[in-house]
């Protein structure tokens, strides 16, 4: 889902791009992005729905049991840890929305901020994001998800004391890339495992919203950073929320004592 949500936004944007630059028609973007929709949805023919345990023939009812069963989950142990991290400022990637603004420190092109943060960036995300499913099915996806936020902030602090030449910045910001598709899928695993069944569409969309919060708020934080330090201190301050994000998560953990839970 998330090699889709990062890989298909990037590869879309590119396309996006190319089409403003390339066709006059203002019929043909709209029209290949309907058809484009239109694919996605052959999709279906080949998932398998399991029988629900929510809907029932009264509206009123279905509607009931659809929020007994969100409530049920958030008042969870699983559940509200879920919640906690859609919050932290932690593994939000939110320094690559500022790319762009700070390729000239780094003395980059802008046909080298196009491909690293467009082409590049969505299959090194894409691939990442199977990586970091494939680990968080044999390990705690609470604590993967503070490692991969670690590694994250680890990435923006190199990236600030190494040179800043074109070569760093596509080298740094592909890394980064990476780092994201680690803990998008990573916080994923762990709505996934919270929600359960029952309404887990409805569930991992709450879920799913509430976690864009840090990621605007940083985006947000990161650019007064830019602006008042640099781009060093831009970096160098996310990495302080990160670390500061996985001491008060660790914390929690120990505190409420929650067990190690595997896939």
């Amino acid at each position: 889902m998330q090699a889709g949500n990062l890989g298909g936004g990037g590869l879309g944007g590119g396309a996006g791009l190319w089409l403003a630059q390339h066709v006059t028609a203002i019929w043909v973007p709209a029209a290949i992005l309907a058809f484009s929709c239109l694919l996605c949805c052959f999709a279906l023919f080949f998932i398998k729905e399991r029988p629900s345990t929510i809907r029932s023939e009264k509206i009123s009812i279905t509607l009931s049991n659809l929020f007994k069963d969100i409530w049920d989950s958030l008042k969870a142990k699983m559940g509200l840890m879920a919640m906690i991290l859609c919050f932290i400022p932690l593994g939000t990637g939110a320094a690559s929305n500022l790319w762009a603004a700070v390729s000239g420190d780094w003395h980059a092109s802008a046909d080298t901020v196009a491909l690293v943060t467009g082409l590049l960036s969505a299959g090194i995300t894409a691939a990442s994001c199977l990586v970091g499913g494939w680990i968080c099915d044999r390990a705690d996806r609470r604590i993967a998800y503070l490692i991969f936020g670690l590694i994250q902030a680890f990435c923006a602090v190199a990236m600030a004391y190494c040179p800043h030449t074109e070569i760093m910045y596509i080298i740094w910001t592909s890394l980064y890339a990476f780092t994201i598709g680690l803990t998008y899928a990573a916080f994923a695993a762990v709505v996934f495992e919270a929600i359960g069944r029952g309404a887990a569409g409805t569930k991992f969309t709450v879920y799913g919203s509430l976690g864009n919060a840090p990621i605007y708020y940083m985006t947000i934080i990161e650019g007064w950073a830019q602006t008042k330090f640099g781009s060093n201190g831009m970096l160098n301050t996310e990495a302080i929320f990160a670390v500061v994000s996985v001491v008060f998560f660790w914390g929690l953990l120990k505190y409420a004592k929650a067990p190690v839970q595997t896939a």
